[in-house]
C-alpha cells in the first residue's frame, strides 16, 4: 500500500471512531440512521463543512446536503467555479463534510425536525474530536442556530459571513444563513451573492494553496 493510501485509510479509520458513539447514552439510539463513513467528502481537505443534523432526503440518499438545500449550495459552488472558469468541483471534492448530530432526528410521523438540547449536547464531544482530529483550516457552519449550538457546547468564535464578509482565515469558522427552503431570505439575490463569494473566497484560498484538484477520500 503506497503511503498515500495508508494515510488516507488511517485516516478515515480516526474519523470513524471520531463519529463512534454509545447507543447506550444516545437520545437518538431508537432511530440511528447516519450517513455512511464513504459519504464525508475530501477527508483530507483544510475546509470543513458542518451542518445541524442528516435530513431525512439526504439519508435517502446516503449523500450530505442533497435535499433542497443542499441543491442551492451546489448551484453557488457552480457558479463560484465558474467566475473563474475552472472545473465545477462537488461538495465532497472541497469539503469534509459532516453534522453537530450525526443522526436524523425525526417527528413520529417521520418528518425532519430541529435537534433538541439533550441531542446536540450528547454528539458534541464528537464534533469536537473530528474538528481537533483534523485541525481543520476553516469550518463553515451552516445555520445561524447550528453556530450557536457549536459555540455554546464547543466555545469555537465564529464570523456572521452575511453581515462582517470575509475576514481572511484567521477566524476560526465562518457561519452562513443555512439554505432551508422555508426561510424566505435563502430565495434572496443578496442571500446567493453572498454564498457565491463565500464559496470563491475559499476557491482561491484552494488554489493558492496547492489545492486545485483536490484528493477525495471517503
Amino acid at each position: 500500500m503506497s503511503g498515500d493510501k495508508a494515510k488516507a485509510k488511517a485516516t478515515t479509520s480516526i474519523l470513524r471512531e471520531a463519529r463512534s458513539c454509545s447507543l447506550d447514552h444516545c437520545p437518538l439510539h431508537s432511530v440511528m440512521k447516519q450517513f455512511p463513513p464513504e459519504s464525508h467528502g475530501n477527508l483530507s481537505s483544510p475546509y470543513m463543512l458542518v451542518g445541524e443534523a442528516p435530513g431525512r432526503i439526504s439519508l435517502e440518499n446516503r449523500r450530505p446536503f442533497s435535499g433542497p438545500g443542499g441543491k442551492l449550495l451546489r448551484d453557488m459552488l457552480s457558479v463560484a467555479s465558474r467566475r473563474y472558469e475552472m472545473k465545477v468541483p462537488t461538495l465532497e471534492e472541497i469539503f469534509y463534510i459532516t453534522d453537530l448530530v450525526k443522526c436524523g432526528p425525526m417527528s413520529p410521523t417521520g418528518t425532519n425536525r430541529p435537534p433538541v438540547k439533550e441531542e446536540w449536547r450528547a454528539c458534541a464531544s464528537y464534533l469536537a474530536r473530528e474538528i481537533d482530529i483534523r485541525q481543520s483550516r476553516l469550518v463553515l457552519i451552516a445555520g445561524y442556530r447550528n453556530a450557536e449550538r457549536i459555540l455554546d457546547s464547543l466555545g469555537i468564535e465564529s464570523v456572521d459571513f452575511h453581515k462582517e464578509g470575509w475576514k481572511g482565515l484567521d477566524v476560526p469558522a465562518y457561519r452562513f444563513q443555512h439554505p432551508s427552503p422555508i426561510n424566505p431570505y435563502t430565495k434572496t439575490l443578496d442571500y446567493r451573492i453572498h454564498l457565491t463569494e463565500l464559496f470563491s473566497r475559499i476557491l482561491v484560498d484552494r488554489l493558492e494553496n496547492g489545492g486545485g484538484e483536490s484528493d477525495q477520500n471517503g
